[in-house]
């Protein structure tokens, strides 16, 4: 932590640099003087300070010698080179690279602004730093366990795999896997299930090495890397893990487990094991054995029991699985039969092969049909070519596929008949990625071919997990995004309730004042407007607002669909009637879904669900929406005509930032809506086929409730020889509201005083005394929750109201701390206002008008 008004002064003994230290003093910095002789090191490492100002008129060999140390230590802290005067030093080649130069003789306000702007800026790079690392860590963690994930895991092991066979040292590899996790989520549920990962990833953690690389591997296997550690090591290490996990029960809650894991290790001092996947692939297999054989144990494979298998797609292959055939293009410059090595791969039947006589005839089929391998034979020894081959250059196309850059890496192989060195290297020159010279073994040639294809698989591999790291930081960036555009629509609504606040008023209070029935007819017309405004801006509120405290009320799910319909019309009205579109909504629900839940999240649910299914329906369709109560249930469906989903895709829908809509989608509607009906004891799932629409249920607990209407007093019903008048207190910083509230209060007796800050209104109440306070909640300088604790405090007895306009949810224990004893909503209606200050005035009861969860 930096510490923002701490500058560290490391200066000479010129007189002048302490007037600057003063300045610097002046403007509320604390200066930490250092001599050039101390230790300052040992001083600025606790202390962390904003800035660094050198003293430029040290000696050359001194400033450069402190500032390269100073770097080192914070290399993120601003550093200034002070000069006693202007002009000094005369040659700019004198000062060295800093973030700036400032003087003594500066003038103060010139001194001050660039204090600022230097150290803001230093915070900066700070903050953008550390939210860089921190979305870094977020891109390599696993979401459920805190522990690295199989894209980093993968990474990882290539990148150990090449520094062993650099550093001639074994690397092993321990592959892990749960006993019977399978019948732990069947019996107990998914929770607990991810409870048991959880723990068993953090109980395994403390057991490795610092040194060892250690994530989750995929459902519930997990994935140990072991530099540097041969095998009797990685066996040691692997059964000291056996050990961990039967040392101790699993306990959560309620339940109590032994839970066991079974270990599968490989080494690379295996001498069939020539590249990081071949590493998994042993692993794997020894898994395989240990579960096999009854779990609970370690196993190591077996030399003579795995054949090398090269698989094209798949990171991992069991010994028992079939390699996957690839497509392998050959242009010979001889006819086949010629070549041995040729009719070899011909004759293995291995992969799908396809020979073509020349270059332009392989460019013909490979825009459509790209191969997976191509081979090119330069040419037989002692051979004529036939005369309907082309006379080209032989190292041309593979230049000019090299050159093409296809997004799909795509080996070559060039086949050369004599061992020229100089054409090797002209070869090699052309691009390619090997150089076979033959006569040769044909066990070495498929080896090397095989090679290549393990190189594309790598390489198509890490195009993959690019692109999804690429998808994920979009996802999370845009997913910020949205949070602050969220933050922004709370505060437009903010600004447009002063503005409808002030409309409002204004309108109702010339309707007092008014008899024209034409005049009172266009008022009902403002009024009415204003109050649309006010509902649409409720609706923004309620879709952007992020709630912390859970507060849950009673709502009317069938209240909620009509509201999320309404709020969605933009989309299947207005936007479909201009792309010549329709959309039909049909609702068959009773009259009442009593549930108890927070309204803005479930809201958010069902207006996901809808924008989901206009999505499915680009050219348009029907959604329809039905329930039911069910025993204690209530049961909502959610139905589009859309284009359905395949079975994989279903199975990830609620997984967080998986999107099938790329880089228009976040990834993360539908699992925050799974989470959401899960915080609502409920459960949501999903039916769908491709091509023939999508069925969403939420299952939600159902809660009966008496619906109490509260009818208005008129005001005429009051006792006006009963009442009291009120000295009221206005604070809002918006004048046309303060005169709203002056205007509608004075004319029924009142005394009202108004202040446009809350320091100017504890200024008043040191004098006068006043029995209703109307704050307002978001004033710069003092906020109203400050100002009603403070008023709350200086007189108990003061009524005090707040008002706001941000929309803000309140529950009982934020509105009792701070004294309040009404929540009154802005745009202000005008009846209200009058019916609660009478109340006060008579000494009635006042009900508050904020719903809040008791708990």
């Amino acid at each position: 932590m930096y510490a923002i008004n701490h500058i560290a002064f490391i200066r000479d003994t010129n007189c002048r640099m302490l007037t600057l230290a003063d300045k610097i003093t002046a403007e509320g910095y604390t200066v930490v003087a250092l001599e050039p002789t101390e230790d300052f090191f040992g001083i600025l490492q606790p202390l962390h300070p904003s800035l660094l100002i050198l003293s430029g008129e040290l000696p050359q060999s001194l400033i450069t010698s402190t500032l390269k140390a100073f770097r080192e230590r914070f290399s993120h802290v601003p550093v200034l080179l002070a000069f006693s005067a202007y002009g000094v030093p005369r040659e700019e080649s004198a000062v060295p690279t800093t973030d700036g130069v400032c003087y003594a003789d500066m003038a103060q306000q010139e001194l001050a602004l660039l204090l600022r702007g230097i150290i803001r800026a230093g915070f900066t790079v700070r903050e953008l730093l550390d939210a860089n690392r921190k979305l870094n860590e977020k891109s390599i963690t696993d979401a459920l366990t805190a522990i690295y994930n199989r894209g980093y895991l993968m990474d990882r092991l290539a990148l150990e795999f090449k520094r062993a066979g650099r550093n001639r040292e074994a690397i092993s590899c321990v592959m892990i896997d749960i006993d019977h996790f399978k019948q732990i989520n069947d019996t107990y549920g998914h929770k607990f299930g991810d409870v048991i990962l959880q723990s068993v990833a953090k109980r395994l953690s403390g057991l490795v090495r610092e040194t060892d690389i250690f994530g989750r591997y995929g459902g519930e296997e997990f994935l140990l890397i072991l530099p540097n550690t041969t095998l009797d090591g990685a066996v040691k290490l692997a059964e000291k893990l056996q050990g961990g996990m039967e040392a101790q029960k699993f306990i959560h809650e309620f339940f109590s487990m032994s839970v066991t894991a079974s270990f599968g290790v490989a080494s690379s001092e295996n001498v069939q094991i020539i590249t990081p996947d071949h590493l998994l692939q042993f692993s794997d297999r020894a898994l395989y054995q240990a579960k096999e054989s009854g779990r609970n144990r370690v196993c190591v494979a077996n030399e003579q029991e795995l054949d090398l298998v090269i698989q094209k797609t798949s990171p991992v292959v069991n010994a028992s699985s079939t390699p996957q055939r690839a497509h392998i293009d050959i242009v010979s410059s001889c006819l086949p039969a010629e070549n041995p090595l040729l009719v070899a791969l011909l004759e293995s039947n291995m992969h799908d092969t396809e020979v073509h006589r020349n270059d332009l005839a392989f460019l013909e089929t490979f825009r459509n049909n790209p191969p997976d391998l191509l081979v090119i034979d330069v040419g037989c020894p002692g051979k004529t070519p036939p005369d309907d081959l082309n006379e080209q250059d032989p190292f041309d196309l593979c230049r000019r596929i090299k050159k093409q850059g296809q997004e799909a890496f795509l080996p070559v192989v060039l086949l050369l008949a004599q061992p020229d060195d100089a054409q090797r290297k002209h070869a090699l020159e052309s691009g390619a990625d090997d150089v076979i010279m033959y006569p040769m073994q044909s066990c070495e040639f498929f080896t090397r071919l095989q090679a290549m294809l393990h190189l594309k698989m790598l390489h198509d591999r890490w195009r993959d997990t690019y692109h999804d790291l690429t998808m994920t930081r979009a996802r999370l960036i845009k997913a910020e995004r949205l949070t602050a555009l969220g933050e922004m629509a709370g505060g437009v609504a903010h600004d447009f309730n002063n503005i409808l606040s002030a409309i409002l008023g204004r309108a109702q209070i010339m309707r007092r004042q008014l008899h024209d029935a034409e005049l009172l007819r266009n008022l009902d017309i403002i009024e009415r407007a204003a109050n649309d405004g006010a509902a649409t801006i409720r609706r923004i509120q309620n879709f952007s607002r992020s709630t912390s405290d859970k507060i849950y009320e009673h709502i009317d799910m069938v209240q909620v669909v009509h509201d999320c319909i309404q709020m969605t019309r933009t989309r299947w009205k207005d936007q479909a009637e201009y792309q010549s579109l329709t959309y039909n909504f049909t609702v068959d629900m009773p009259e009442e879904l009593p549930v108890r839940g927070n309204a803005a999240e479930l809201r958010e649910v069902i207006t996901n669900l809808i924008m989901n299914a206009l999505d499915a329906m680009p050219g348009g369709g029907d959604v329809s929406f039905s329930g039911e109560i069910s025993h204690d249930q209530i049961l909502l469906n959610i139905a589009d005509t859309g284009c359905g989903m395949e079975d994989e895709v279903l199975r990830r829908i609620f997984d967080p930032f998986f999107s099938t809509k790329e880089r228009d989608g976040t990834g993360l509607g539908l699992s925050v809506a799974y989470g959401i009906i899960l915080r609502h004891h409920g459960k949501i799932e999903c039916s769908s086929v491709k091509g023939s629409g999508t069925v969403f249920r939420i299952q939600l607990p159902h809660e009966e409730h008496q619906v109490v209407e509260s009818v208005p007093v008129p005001l005429a019903a009051f006792d006006e020889a009963a009442q009291r008048n009120l000295r009221i207190l206005v604070v809002d910083d918006e004048p046309a509201i303060r005169e709203i509230f002056r205007d509608a209060l004075e004319p029924e007796g009142h005394d009202v005083i108004l202040a446009e800050s809350g320091p100017t209104a504890l200024k008043i109440l040191e004098t006068e005394k006043v029995d209703v306070l109307f704050t307002d909640l978001g004033m710069p300088e003092m906020s109203g929750w400050e100002v009603a604790r403070r008023v709350h405090k200086i007189d108990p007895d003061v009524f005090i109201v707040l008002t706001s306009g941000w929309g803000q949810d309140f529950n009982q224990k934020q509105i009792t701390k701070h004294g309040i004893n009404y929540v009154l909503p802005k745009p202000v209606q005008f009846g209200t206002l009058l019916t609660l200050v009478h109340k006060v005035a008579m000494g009635l009861p006042v009900e508050n008008s904020f719903s809040m969860d008791a708990k």
